[in-house]
């Protein structure tokens, strides 16, 4: 079946980490693991899963605040945008801001760009960078399986918030509407938090951003 889709809602504000693996080889990406590593780890272990690699989508502390304890049981690298250096920085603040008490900046073994690609077992992502949310906010695509993760770039019916250090709402849009709207039809999207969607749907109905 190629590559398929797990997730668990975790963390003080309902991250949705994600479990990205190739049915035949069990090769796997952990994507977000905000918090809630127990619930993480069985996830991965009900699927039979190898974490290869921790994926972050952008360096907020709800959505990395579990790197470094999933990094450490997975034995796994962490891959983040080259970007997103400075909000990494910035963890030790945004844990004390937010309420996430101990909350460990992760360090990334692999600065990730944008248009390129890394494979899980057979398949192959694309990494494409839209920035607004954050200076080096990330989604994953993944074109045969026609899914794509938005972090806190998309939601359904919504955007993400341009309103925290580092964020530009007009960049935001124009990184919806260039980067994501642009892409094929018929692709189902699986944001940060909140349900997935049909991008097909966000282009028409969206209010804040339209095709």
């Amino acid at each position: 079946m190629g590559l398929l889709l797990d997730k668990e809602i975790v963390g003080l504000l309902d991250v949705n980490a994600y479990l990205l693996f190739d049915d035949e080889t069990a090769r796997a990406v952990l994507v977000d693991p905000g918090g809630d590593l127990d619930r993480i780890e069985a996830m991965v272990h009900r699927r039979g899963a190898q974490v290869e690699a921790v994926v972050a989508t952008h360096g907020h502390v709800d959505h990395v605040g579990g790197v470094a304890e999933a990094c450490r049981r997975f034995q796994a690298p962490f891959w983040i945008h080259a970007m997103e250096a400075s909000v990494l920085d910035s963890i030790p603040l945004q844990a004390r801001l937010f309420g996430f008490p101990g909350a460990q900046k992760p360090e990334a073994q692999r600065w990730l760009n944008d248009g390129e690609t890394f494979a899980i077992g057979h398949s192959q992502v694309c990494v494409i960078a839209t920035p607004g949310h954050t200076p080096g906010g990330i989604c994953l695509y993944a074109e045969a399986a026609r899914l794509l993760l938005t972090g806190d770039t998309l939601f359904v019916g919504d955007v993400g918030r341009s309103d925290l250090p580092g964020g530009d709402g007009a960049q935001l849009a124009r990184s919806i509407r260039e980067k994501l709207y642009t892409l094929p039809a018929g692709i189902s999207f699986y944001p940060g938090h909140g349900p997935s969607g049909s991008l097909d749907r966000e282009r028409s109905t969206n209010p804040f951003v339209r095709s």
